[in-house]
């Protein structure tokens, strides 16, 4: 049956909604997302900001949600840059959904 099949599909697809929701909602307003991909078990992103603080806060809510496993299973900090032209701080993160 065509309608059961097109449901079992929807079901088993990732809910990207949701998780995109619960992890933007963890980054704090002075944090920048420069880009963000998500596939079925990973979401990588960089963000951005002009001082370290909001960025802690940013790893420090990310670490919670692997302690939890809410959303996101385990978190890899893959590099932490700091521009001399911009005075931005910038960080990409890879997670496992």
């Amino acid at each position: 049956n065509r309608i059961a099949n097109i449901t079992t599909i929807l079901n088993s697809r990732a809910d990207y909604y949701k998780i995109l929701s619960v992890i933007t909602g963890k980054i704090p307003t002075k944090v920048s997302i420069d880009r963000i991909e998500v596939d079925k078990k990973k979401i990588s992103l960089t963000v951005s900001s002009i001082s370290l603080i909001p960025i802690n806060t940013l790893i420090n809510n990310f670490v919670d949600m692997v302690r939890k496993k809410e959303v996101i299973t385990s978190l890899v900090l893959n590099s932490l840059t700091l521009s001399a032209k911009t005075g931005r701080y910038s960080i990409s993160l890879s997670a496992s959904l």
